[in-house]
């Protein structure tokens, strides 16, 4: 049976750094392989030699398919320098498998002889961890940005290498419009740590935050609960910033704004059924995206009106996206509010 491997994202403060940085625990077989170390360091040592789990980066650019050395460092120094107190495996790729045996300490006299492995990877989930890593460092840029609208949803899409994200939000039950404007004002503002989750509170689509780390830097996260991922990248206050507002921008500009989005459902049933109907029978041979553009088109040709209490919360929401400004009472950050 083979063995089987699992990196988990975590941070970690390395040295005298007051602030955590992503860092990856590896799981064997279902167990923390760090807790593994330190029972040996106990038994053989007499006390635990003070290993650190490395950075995304550092585990894969010794990990990766492309890379000829046998031996490599698993584990660092909680110094956050990985040549001190490192943790070497050889690592061999044998037919389908990918075998880690002969793991060594520098500090072990025996350094031959450390009791732990062999385990047997299959190759094929072994690189698909790997290329997990990829998701949580630099190089692979994080892209979070509008998707566009259609009766009465919201597509906002996030990327990172090959890994594509599409999140469509109801615009009666899961908007994250507010949220988003709230994350971007406290971004701005020089909050610390801020967390928001979009969509449903109790089935969010996506969990973010951003983590001051030093002078104007911070580290982005965003967590994908439905898809079990997580990108990370560490990025300037003012380019997260942006990011977010540009997302605003591109909702307030879009020319299906307040008909598709986010007063599709408030629109006056009579006058819209007989403008979709027309629209209907013009753009019968129209693809899908072709059709909702000549609905929009005809929809404001014709000035199809709100109903009639819902004129001011668009006009709200209008402002909240030009301004980038909460209502008040629209901030909802606790589900038992």
């Amino acid at each position: 049976m083979m063995d089987k491997i699992e990196f988990r994202y975590r941070k970690f403060s390395y040295g005298m750094d007051d602030y955590a940085i992503p860092a990856v625990e590896i799981f064997i077989n279902g167990r923390d392989f760090m807790e593994c170390v330190a029972a040996f360091e106990r038994e053989v040592c007499g006390k635990e030699q003070g290993h650190a789990p490395l950075t995304p980066r550092e585990l894969y650019e010794g990990l990766h398919e492309d890379y000829k050395e046998d031996s490599v460092y698993i584990y660092g120094c909680t110094c956050g320098c990985p040549d001190c107190c490192p943790f070497y495996v050889e690592i061999h790729i044998v037919g389908d498998t990918v075998v880690w045996h002969d793991f060594e300490m520098d500090f072990y006299e025996n350094r031959d002889c450390v009791p732990l492995g062999p385990f047997v990877f299959d190759k094929r989930q072994y690189f698909a961890e790997v290329d997990k890593l990829r998701l949580w460092m630099g190089g692979d840029t994080l892209r979070f940005y509008y998707g566009g609208i259609e009766y009465g949803y919201l597509t906002l899409v996030a990327e990172k290498g090959e890994m594509k994200i599409n999140m469509v939000f109801d615009e009666l039950l899961s908007d994250p419009m507010p949220q988003i404007v709230h994350f971007l004002t406290c971004v701005k503002s020089d909050a610390l740590v801020e967390e928001e989750l979009l969509g449903h509170l109790d089935e969010p689509l996506l969990q973010i935050s951003a983590n001051g780390l030093y002078r104007d830097m911070m580290l982005l996260e965003m967590r994908f609960p439905q898809h079990d991922v997580i990108f990370s990248e560490v990025l300037s206050r003012e380019a997260i910033a942006t990011v977010f507002q540009r997302i605003a921008d591109g909702l307030l500009q879009d020319d299906g704004f307040i008909f598709m989005y986010p007063c599709y459902w408030y629109l006056d049933a009579t006058s819209f059924d007989r403008v979709s109907d027309e629209a209907e029978e013009i753009g019968k041979d129209l693809s899908q995206e072709e059709q909702v553009r000549l609905l929009v088109r005809m929809l404001r040709e014709a000035n199809v009106p709100l109903e009639a209490d819902k004129e001011e919360y668009a006009e709200k929401y209008r402002r909240m996206l030009a301004e980038y400004v909460i209502p008040e009472g629209w901030y909802v950050s606790d589900p038992d509010e």
